[in-house]
C-alpha cells in the first residue's frame, strides 16, 4: 500500500508536573494569547505526529501544527518542554488523544490560556479496552486505547472534529477546511478501499506485532493481532505457537507521519 496513516505509541510509566516547572508555568499565566484577528495562521498543538498529517491537510496554509511528542519519544514517558509550555500560551487550538501527561498539563495549560480550545480527538468513538487472550493493554490517561489513527474510517471521524474546530476558530476560512476535508475523506476511502481488497482472500486473519496497538486496525478488518510484548517483557513463549502468522507489524513509533 502506498499510503501510510502512522504507528502507534508504545506504553510506559505515567507522568506528572515537577516542581522544576513552576517557571514555565509562571510564563504561560503571564503571557497572553495571540489576537485572533488578522492572518495569522492558526496555531494548533496535538499530541503525537500522526494528527499532524490530518491538521496540514484540512487546514492546509491557515494552521501552523506542532506535535508535543516527537519522533522518539513515548507519549507515555513524555513532559513538555519549558518552550513547548510557554508556546501553548500562545496556541489556539488543542487536540489530544488521551494519553497520560494531557490529563496532567492540559488543565494547568488551559488556565495559563483560557483562550486555548481543547479537543479529545476521541469523542464520540466506541473506545476499546485491554484484551487479555492476546495481551492487549491499556494506553490512555483514563485507560482507554488511544491509538485511533490506526483505522481509516476512524481517522476520517477525526478529521470530521478537526475541519469543525478550525471552522469554529476561523468561520472565513470554513469553506476552505470543508473541501480539504473532503479530499481527506476521499484519500481515506480509497485508503480504506485497498486494504480490504487486499485482506479479502486472508483465511488466517491473524497478524503477529511487537506491541499490542494494533486494535482498531484489526477491530475495523476482521483481524486479530498477536502481540510479542506486553507491558515492556516479550512473550517469547506466548507467541511461539503463532509464529506463522502471515503478516507481521514491526514494533512502533509515535514519531512517523506516515
Amino acid at each position: 500500500m502506498n499510503t501510510k496513516l502512522g504507528a502507534p505509541v508504545q506504553a510506559g510509566r505515567r507522568t506528572r508536573p515537577g516542581p522544576g516547572w513552576l517557571l514555565a508555568l509562571a510564563l504561560v499565566c503571564m503571557t497572553s494569547p495571540l489576537s485572533a484577528a488578522g492572518e495569522r495562521p492558526l496555531s494548533v498543538f496535538v499530541t503525537v505526529v500522526p494528527q499532524q498529517t490530518f491538521v496540514e491537510r484540512i487546514g492546509g496554509s491557515v494552521v501552523r501544527v506542532q506535535p508535543m511528542v516527537r519522533p522518539g519519544q513515548s507519549p507515555h514517558t513524555y513532559e513538555p518542554t519549558p518552550r513547548q509550555v510557554a508556546e501553548l500560551a500562545a496556541a489556539d487550538l488543542y487536540i489530544g488523544v488521551g494519553v497520560p501527561f494531557e490529563d496532567a498539563w492540559l488543565p494547568r495549560i488551559s488556565a495559563g490560556n483560557p483562550g486555548l480550545k481543547v479537543i479529545d480527538a476521541r469523542q464520540g468513538i466506541d473506545l476499546r479496552t485491554g484484551d487479555p487472550e492476546h495481551g492487549d493493554h491499556d494506553h490512555g490517561g483514563d485507560g482507554r486505547d488511544s491509538h485511533i489513527w490506526t483505522s481509516p474510517p476512524l481517522v476520517k471521524r477525526m478529521g470530521a472534529q478537526i475541519r469543525d474546530a478550525l471552522s469554529a476558530l476561523r468561520p472565513d476560512q470554513a469553506l476552505l477546511f470543508g473541501a480539504n476535508y473532503d479530499r481527506f475523506a476521499a484519500d481515506l476511502d480509497a485508503l480504506d478501499s485497498e486494504i480490504r481488497a487486499r485482506l479479502a482472500s486472508l483465511t488466517d486473519r491473524r497478524f503477529l506485532v511487537f506491541h499490542p496497538a494494533w486494535g482498531y486496525f484489526a477491530d475495523t478488518y476482521g483481524l486479530t493481532q498477536v502481540p510479542i510484548e506486553y507491558r515492556g517483557k516479550e512473550l517469547v513463549d506466548a507467541w511461539r505457537p503463532w509464529i506463522h502468522c502471515p503478516r507481521i507489524i514491526s514494533r512502533p513509533c509515535a514519531g512517523s507521519r506516515g
